[in-house]
């Protein structure tokens, strides 16, 4: 288990803030980036409740397009959805038997909050 001040629990993962790493209950440690913080947090957020891309991309206003440094709008919803599937990558969470990311094609997303996969 990762043990600082700034770790706090986001589904199954132990997530260290400041360090920007997830621990997975198998106990492999991965690297987060910014995005999939703001990814992490924003579904945290919603609990138990399904939220869409643009509902999500909203949440995640922090999140820039990184071609445009000044631009402050909101990220778009296929950039959430291709930022979810990169996070998913890095977890090595299967979108067909996921263990952090739940999609529901065609509504959303949401947290696996426990071990076998439920919801």
């Amino acid at each position: 288990m990762l043990v600082t001040d700034f770790t706090v629990k986001i589904g199954q993962l132990e997530v260290d803030v400041r360090n920007k790493l997830a621990q997975k209950p198998d106990g492999g440690t991965v690297s987060l980036t910014d995005a999939d913080l703001e990814i992490l947090f924003a579904l945290s957020v919603t609990g138990e409740t399904m939220k869409n891309a643009e509902q999500l991309s909203w949440l995640c206003s922090n999140l820039k397009d990184s071609s445009d440094p000044n631009d402050v709008s909101y990220i778009d919803a296929n950039a959430i959805r291709v930022r979810i599937h990169e996070l998913r990558s890095r977890l090595g969470d299967d979108p067909d038997a996921p263990q952090f990311i739940k999609t529901f094609k065609g509504f959303g997303y949401r947290l696996v909050f426990k071990e076998n996969g439920d919801v």
